[in-house]
This record gives structure tokens, sequence and C-alpha cells, in this order.
């Protein structure tokens, strides 16, 4: 339930950049539609380098007999340099900095969380032992499900409250999500004996 939930935090941070980075780009930053529409493509870029990077180090660790290392610190720590790096980006627009700090925190952060994708997958079959498809698709459906929210709820607290305080949001739900790491166990279930 525990890596569920995380991953649902996982899906809000990803759908959020996904639907939303093009409008902040172009109406927040105040970017040509050519220059928003190039720079939407770099986040998502990012985050195809950070998938196979996040698994290939977890399992450098698991491989070096850290299991809990490489398996919970990865997708925690990938989290919270998630939602740093788009604190980042916001405290850059604040700053009225050029827009391409924003766009480069925005990268790094959708970077960092696809460093995550591996580990919690991993961890969802592993954990799942001899129904690791069944976890794994529950473990997905959370994902979805927090990724259902995000386009939804983040207009709403965009034109309340601000667009700075619609994204805040994400990093402050991912930190939530990195947060349940601490009480959840990678280990492989161990197979019933009988």
């Amino acid at each position: 339930i525990l890596l569920t939930v995380s991953y649902a935090c996982v899906g809000y941070f990803e759908y959020l950049l996904y639907f939303w980075v093009p409008y902040y780009f172009g109406d927040v930053l105040k970017m040509s539609t050519a220059t928003s529409e190039l720079a939407s493509t770099l986040p998502p870029l990012a985050m195809s380098l950070g998938m196979p990077l996040g698994g290939w180090i977890s399992d450098r660790l698991v491989h070096r007999g850290h299991y809990r290392l490489g398996r919970a610190l990865v997708p925690a720590a990938a989290m919270i340099a998630s939602a740093v790096f788009l604190l980042g980006g916001l405290c850059a627009t604040w700053a009225a900095l050029h827009p391409l700090w924003v766009v480069a925190c925005f990268s790094l952060g959708l970077g960092a969380m696809g460093a995550a994708e591996g580990p919690v997958w991993t961890t969802a079959i592993e954990m799942g032992g001899g129904r690791g498809a069944t976890a794994a698709a529950i473990c997905n459906t959370g994902g979805n499900l927090g990724g259902m929210i995000a386009p939804a709820l983040t207009p709403w607290v965009g034109t309340t409250y601000g667009w700075g305080y619609a994204m805040a949001l994400s990093s402050v739900i991912c930190l939530a999500g990195a947060s349940l790491w601490l009480w959840i166990d990678p280990r492989p279930l161990q197979p019933e004996s009988g």
C-alpha cells in the first residue's frame, strides 16, 4: 500500500510536468511559441535518460549487497531531488532569472524522477513474489491515479492561488511520497512454505 501511494506521488509529479510545462513556459515565463515547444521537449528527454540510470544505480547497489540502498534509497533520493529541482525552477522564476534556468531545473527534476521508475517497478515485482505482476499492476494503478489528479488539480490551484503554488504543491507531494520509503520494506516476499 505504501509503495502504491508513493508511486501515486511519482505519477502526480510526472503528469504535472507532462501536461502543464508547455503552459508554464509559454504563459507564465512568456516564451515564444516556438521556444516554449522546444523547451517543453527537454524535461521528458531528461526523464528518458534518468530511467535507465536509476535502474543501473539500483542494481549496482543491490549486487554489492546493499539491498535497501538500491531499492529504497535510490527512489527516495530521486524523489527528493525532483522536488528540490522543481522548487529551484520556481525560485528562478520568482527571481526573474533567464527562463533557461527554469527549463534546466524542471528538466533535472523530471530526469531525477525518471531514476525512481526502475527501482519502484522492481520493488513492486519483488515484493509481490509469485504475484509480482499483480503487485506491479496495483502499483501502476496508483501511479496513474496520482497522474489523473495532477492535470485536474493544478489549474484550480493555479487560478486560485497562483501557478507558483500549483507547481510547489507537486514538490510537497513528492517529498511526502519520498518519506514513505522510511516504512517500505523492499525485500522480496519469501515464498510460503508448504
